[in-house]
């Protein structure tokens, strides 16, 4: 398939995981605005925190707690692109992905819990080697995302398997 089936999420690439094999859904555009959201809602909401403090405080300064709880949350709503690159480079990121690239072919993965106790499965020896496939299975690769394109490709491509022998 071309890359632009790819990248709209037309084409799958199989993996072999703790002695199963996991079809994996490309990523798309429209899953990484899903990420920002999801990101943004890991974070604390600034108003319940507002109304929690201002309990403690006088009347007087209300008005300021309020204002600056408003500017907050607005902000808030903003990933920069620092903050996603964190998010994805660590192992919450990744079980993010998996998820998402797993979710509508395997039902089991039906979250990120689920998706960082296959992660364990597939075991530490193989999580480099396993988020380099994500990277090429989800299709990041034809969006320029990947660093490790060309050992993940093969590793895909030969059904690479992330259990001991």
């Amino acid at each position: 398939m071309s890359k632009q089936q790819r990248t709209a999420g037309e084409d799958y690439k199989t993996v072999l995981i703790a002695g199963k094999e996991y079809k994996i859904r490309p990523l798309t555009l429209g899953v990484y605005a899903q990420m920002e959201a999801f990101i943004v809602s890991q974070r604390p909401d600034p108003l319940v925190i507002a109304s929690e403090s201002i309990k403690k405080l006088p009347v007087t300064q209300h008005d300021a707690v309020w204002r600056a709880a408003m500017n907050q949350a607005l902000s808030a709503r903003t990933v920069t692109t620092e903050q996603a690159t964190d998010f994805e480079n660590s192992v919450d990121g990744l079980a993010w992905k998996l998820w998402q690239c797993l979710k509508e072919n395997h039902p089991e993965i039906d979250g990120i819990e689920s998706a960082k106790q296959l992660l364990i499965q597939a075991g530490q020896d193989h999580f480099e080697l396993l988020a380099r496939s994500v990277e090429i299975g989800s299709g990041e690769a034809d969006l320029g995302k990947s660093s490790g394109q060309v050992e993940a490709q093969e590793a895909v491509q030969a059904g690479q398997s992330f259990t001991e022998s």
